[in-house]
This record gives C-alpha cells, sequence and structure tokens, in this order.
C-alpha cells in the first residue's frame, strides 16, 4: 500500500506540473503545441499508474521498469524547467522586465532537455553495452606458475530486469570469451528475486569458456527476500531452483565452501560466501566455514558480494590476498574527470568501484552488469573486468 500511496502522490504531483506547464505551452507555442503537450503526458502518467496498480505479476517487472522510467524521465525533466520557469517569473515581477522571463524559459528548456536525454541515453546506450576493465595487480604471494594468470571478474545480472529474448546477455558472454579468461569469477546478484528469470538465458550462460570454470557466490537479491512468497517452503524451493539452474549452466557454485585451482605443483584457493551485508542486507556467509585455515600461507581469493565484508571481517580475521565484491552498482552513476572518480555511492560505502589496497593485500569491486530499479547507467557502464594477476617482484 505504502507504494501506491506514493504513486498516487506523484501521479497528482504531476498532473498539477501539467496544468501550469500546459498554459505556457499555448501561451508560447499556440493550441497545437498544448494539446500535444496533454496528450503525451497524459497518456504517459496513465500509464505509468495502471501498470503501478497492476500486480507485478500481471505487468511484469521489465515493462514496470520501463513505464516508471519513461515517466521519471518526462517528470525529472519537467521539474528542472519549472524551476527556471519559477525563477523567471520572480525576476519579472522584481525587475519588471519581461525579457528576463523569457530567457528563464530557455534555460529551463534546455536544462530539461538535457537531462531528459541524458537519461534516456543512459538506458538505450550505456546499459545496454558492456565495458572491459582491464586491471593488472602486483601479487606478493601469487605462486609462480600463476603468474598472469587471467581472471574475469562479473556481478550484479539482474537478470530479470532484462526481459525475455535480450541480446545484452549474449554480448557479456561474448566479451568474456574474447579474452580467454583462466578463470572466470561470478559475485552474486543473478536474479531480482525469483529463479525463473534465468530460465530463457541458461544455454548462453552455459557458454561462457574458461580454463578453470566459472565459481560463483549469492548475493542479497538471490534469497527471494524481496518478493512477497505465500509459504517458506515457496522461497526455499527458488532457492533450490536457482541454485540448480546455475549448476545446469555449468557454474561452481561456492556456498560458503571453496575450490582449489591447480597448476602443477602449485595451487590457488577459491574461497566463496554466502552473501554478508550491513544492515538491513541479511548475513548468510560464515568465512570460516567457507575455508578454515584463513591464514595459512597459501594464496587466496575471496568472492563476497557485498564490499563492506572486507573490512568488517576479511582483513580482520584472515590473510586473504584477493577480495573480489559488487553489490554497488557504482548505483548506476558515475562521473569521472582528469582520472578522477565520483558517484553517489561514495555516500554510503567507502570502497564502491575498482581496486583497493590495504597493506598489499586487495579488494575489486564491480561496477555490476546489471540494473535495479531504473534501467538507466550514466557513466558507470555495465562492466567486465579482466583481472591479471602477476607476481610482484623484489630487486
Amino acid at each position: 500500500m505504502g507504494i501506491k500511496l506514493i504513486v498516487l502522490f506523484f501521479f497528482i504531483l504531476n498532473i498539477a506540473i501539467d496544468f501550469l506547464l500546459q498554459k505556457e505551452a499555448r501561451k508560447q507555442l499556440g493550441k497545437v503545441a498544448q494539446y500535444s503537450y496533454c496528450a503525451i503526458s497524459l497518456f504517459i502518467s496513465v500509464s505509468m499508474l495502471l501498470v503501478a496498480l497492476m500486480p507485478i505479476e500481471i505487468a511484469g517487472l521489465h515493462l514496470f521498469m520501463w513505464v516508471m522510467f519513461a515517466f521519471l524521465s518526462c517528470f525529472l525533466a519537467k521539474v528542472a524547467f519549472l524551476l527556471f520557469f519559477i525563477l523567471g517569473y520572480a525576476f519579472k515581477l522584481i525587475l519588471k522586465q519581461d525579457a528576463l522571463k523569457k530567457i528563464f524559459n530557455i534555460l529551463g528548456l534546455t536544462a530539461g532537455s538535457i537531462l531528459f536525454c541524458v537519461m534516456w541515453y543512459g538506458a538505450l546506450v550505456t546499459a545496454q553495452n558492456p565495458v572491459v576493465n582491464v586491471v593488472e595487480i602486483d601479487c606478493d604471494n601469487l605462486p609462480e606458475s600463476f603468474n598472469g594468470i587471467k581472471l574475469v571478474h562479473i556481478s550484479d545480472f539482474h537478470i530479470g530486469s532484462f526481459g525475455e529474448g535480450s541480446s545484452f546477455i549474449r554480448k557479456v558472454v561474448d566479451e568474456i570469451n574474447s579474452v580467454e579468461p583462466d578463470a572466470v569469477l561470478f559475485t552474486g546478484d543473478l536474479v531480482n528475486s525469483q529463479a525463473r528469470e534465468v530460465l530463457p538465458y541458461v544455454d548462453e550462460l552455459s557458454q561462457i569458456k574458461s580454463k578453470y570454470g566459472v565459481f560463483s557466490v549469492l548475493g542479497n537479491h538471490d534469497y527471494g527476500d524481496y518478493y512477497k512468497w505465500d509459504t517458506d517452503e515457496l522461497k526455499r524451493k527458488n532457492l533450490a531452483m536457482l541454485n540448480e539452474l546455475q549448476h545446469k549452466s555449468g557454474w561452481i557454485l561456492l556456498n560458503n565452501e571453496h575450490a582449489v585451482l591447480n597448476n602443477g605443483n602449485d595451487s590457488l584457493v577459491v574461497i566463496g560466501v554466502e552473501n554478508w551485508g550491513d544492515p538491513p542486507f541479511p548475513k548468510y556467509g560464515n568465512l570460516r566455514k567457507s575455508y578454515p585455515n584463513l591464514n595459512d600461507s597459501r594464496f587466496k581469493l575471496l568472492l563476497s558480494h557485498n564490499p563492506v565484508h572486507w573490512k568488517a571481517h576479511v582483513l580482520k580475521e584472515s590473510n586473504v590476498d584477493l577480495t573480489l565484491s559488487g553489490h554497488t552498482h557504482a548505483m548506476q552513476m558515475e562521473f569521472s574527470m582528469s582520472g578522477a572518480s565520483w558517484s553517489p555511492a561514495e555516500l554510503r560505502y567507502t570502497e564502491w568501484g575498482g581496486l583497493y589496497e590495504n597493506d598489499g593485500r586487495y579488494l575489486y569491486v564491480n561496477r555490476g552488469l546489471g540494473f535495479v530499479g531504473i534501467p538507466m547507467r550514466i557513466g558507470a557502464s555495465p562492466e567486465i573486468t579482466l583481472l591479471i594477476l602477476k607476481r610482484k617482484e623484489y630487486d
């Protein structure tokens, strides 16, 4: 009921803004512009209201997200124009100059148009095209025979957000296979809530190729905690189905478990913990259970969905060499300039994207492949990380 009330509030607020703006459209551009504006805005608003009030099982998550996004992009563009409109009207009243009002109207129209275009570019272009980021890491403890090992790190598919028949998953698989990785490491959130989201893509996911295989862990969305199940048994069956679908895809799911990669006489350990997050995210992970000898001399690589786990437990309780995480999505927005990056994710997470180091031990936070809530990414492109591990040489 809370979500429906919020939607209704924004619907009414949007109608109020439209009432004001359509009058301005008629003054400046005539009746045709006024009627066109009203028809388009009413269609989008009513579509948003109908889809929001419809059960998600009927509307479908894919349709729900895109209709909401269409409404939001139009709403925010109108708000941007309205702010300049109000400023122009205020200056007109104070300075008695109608020309200033027209200038502010032009500025508002420009600002709203830019915001609208940026959002749709982020949805139709940025969010649909994965990029490969190559990162080299010098490791103190890496065995000689693993020097130069190529690891692909991916995270946060949220595969249900793409609906059925999306070409995006094929793009990701092709990009991964093109770099010929030694191992592929997935750090959780394959789905949004339900295991059946994976069904259309099992064949494509099974085509990811690497020498040692695809290793995965669960993220907070994978447990079905964000879906209203009729019984606890249905929720348990959903999780079991997700585990089985990963197995059918040829993935090795590490639920508080580990695997050993061998190369000649050398080996390294891939440890996988279930989700361990800060509130309100659940804590299912058990680092000690995953690998009891957390301080032995082996090179250890940990898959843990939420990056807060690194400082909270991993650094304190183990000598794990490299931790891989996801979860943050960089909040699907990242602004970069002159080598420096900022994301709103920084307001919540000290480690939100990229490589971090603490006394020779590393964390890499992948920005994710998919999206939740808003089907848009601005700056924070869907990320496939190619990690090349190098044995650190000392003079």
